[in-house]
């Protein structure tokens, strides 16, 4: 990834063309205000906030995924403020994804928010469109830009100025925006291959048990082994350490680190799972740009957490997915056959997984591999 044009492949152009253009640089946001069409104000009170677990039993090893997020700052003087996407995140010019600044600590119907965006060029005209205005408890307040993009390679900032009574607090992030370099013949195909949980350990144990060991050497390599590129990432998400599959996928289709049992998401105050700001995921990003097929082919369920990342936007990814795979339904019934097949199945009462199935977001009529799978009891 470079900061400068790349050459081919997702140019500048596509990517701008796609993702519109026009707004503003700075945006002063008074209190909830008239709501527009879509945006819900959340009166989450202490009880909602102290009962994490919800619908999932308390033995579900991610029962204790929802909890309050820790802020970045603690300002007994001014209003604690979240900015989202988190600082130093890295994103592709044209990209989308939702802007959110939370303030806590203020008067949801008086405080002030005032955002600025600064670029590489000065003030960059990002905030397009009436933002939702949200109060999660009763002294907070949320501003939320939806489907927003930077246009150019470079760096960014984006401040926050928070005015409730007679406390002032600020805060800002730093975005890197860069555009890919591509070779000068662009591919037709793309196959991401994603061996789950195959760390260092599970691959050195792969090769002991399939080609030997003896005296500290081995009887032969993996096919892996014998490639002629490797690389290393490291797995860390946005809250913890060790990650799980969800957040893991998450960061290789979106290029960002979210939370633990989230997905396409940043964590936020957000009440509903499913409406926590989002970023494009590598796919969403195909098709818009480049109208192509997108395929997933796995041996474990389709809403599973590793092949449901590379087209969900969810905070809890084991306990909503019917709620995603029924809104896809209800808004692209022609783009995403895996869901109304999944639909299906489950209205059958029954939740036997095939061996392999196979989603197709492009076109209705299901594959091969979907034709020739095991079917559910009627």
């Amino acid at each position: 990834m470079s900061k400068n044009d790349g050459r081919g492949g997702l140019s500048r152009r596509s990517l701008l063309q796609a993702a519109g253009t026009g707004g503003v640089a700075a945006a002063a946001i008074v209190g909830l205000g008239a709501q527009p069409a879509g945006a819900q104000v959340q009166q989450a009170g202490p009880s909602a906030a102290a009962t994490p677990v919800g619908p999932l039993k308390a033995a579900d090893p991610h029962a204790m995924t929802v909890r309050q997020r820790a802020r970045r700052r603690q300002r007994p003087d001014g209003a604690e403020i979240t900015i989202l996407p988190i600082d130093r995140a890295k994103f592709l010019a044209g990209a989308k994804f939702d802007l959110r600044v939370e303030a806590v600590g203020v008067d949801p119907e008086t405080a002030r928010i005032d955002i600025r965006v600064k670029g590489p060029k000065g003030p960059a005209e990002i905030l397009v469109g009436e933002p939702e205005r949200t109060s999660a408890a009763d002294d907070s307040l949320e501003i939320t830009y939806r489907g927003l993009h930077y246009p150019e390679a470079g760096d960014y900032t984006v401040e926050a100025r928070v005015r409730s009574g007679n406390r002032n607090s600020r805060d800002e992030v730093g975005h890197e925006v860069v555009l890919a370099e591509t070779p000068a013949k662009p591919a037709k195909n793309v196959i991401f291959f994603l061996g789950d949980g195959m760390g260092q350990p599970a691959i050195t144990a792969a090769r002991i048990l399939s080609k030997g060991l003896t005296e500290g050497k081995y009887h032969g390599l993996l096919e892996m082994d014998r490639m002629e590129y490797r690389g290393l990432v490291t797995t860390s998400g946005h809250d913890a350490l060790a990650t799980d599959s969800a957040n893991s996928m998450s960061a290789y289709m979106c290029g960002h680190k979210s939370s633990v049992n989230a997905m396409g998401v940043y964590e936020s105050s957000e009440a509903d799972d499913n409406n926590h700001p989002q970023v494009e995921t590598m796919t969403e990003l195909l098709k818009r740009t480049r109208n192509m097929k997108i395929g997933v082919v796995t041996t474990s369920e389709i809403q599973d957490a590793t092949p449901a990342a590379v087209f969900a936007h969810t905070r809890r990814a084991r306990s909503t997915w019917r709620s995603w795979t029924s809104r896809c339904v209800r808004s692209s019934s022609r783009t995403c056959s895996w869901a109304v097949a999944w639909r299906r199945c489950f209205r059958s009462r029954t939740r036997t997984p095939t061996v392999r199935t196979t989603a197709t977001c492009g076109r209705s009529s299901p594959s091969r591999a979907s034709r020739t799978s095991r079917r559910p009891p009627s």
